[in-house]
């Protein structure tokens, strides 16, 4: 919850930034439209792996996936 928020927060920051102010309003719509129109794919991707592996393996693997897109973020992010 914590890390999701962080990363949120430094997102929108970084798009406000990036994108032009004249596009914000077209921009963030798209962004949340395209972010909640995902939550039904994500309902069924976690519904079919529910039925094939061990709870504690798929969030084992999603701790380490976060972790690494977190770690790659970052070093695009210093890069800058």
């Amino acid at each position: 919850g914590f890390f999701l928020n962080t990363s949120n927060i430094n997102a929108i920051a970084m798009y406000t930034r990036d994108v032009s102010p004249e596009y914000h309003g077209r921009f963030f719509t798209i962004l949340n439209t395209v972010a909640y129109g995902s939550f039904p794919l994500a309902y069924l991707i976690a519904m079919v792996l529910i039925h094939h592996f061990d709870l504690y393996n798929i969030i084992l693997v999603n701790g380490i996936l976060i972790a690494i897109s977190g770690l790659l973020a970052f070093k695009f992010i210093k890069s800058e």
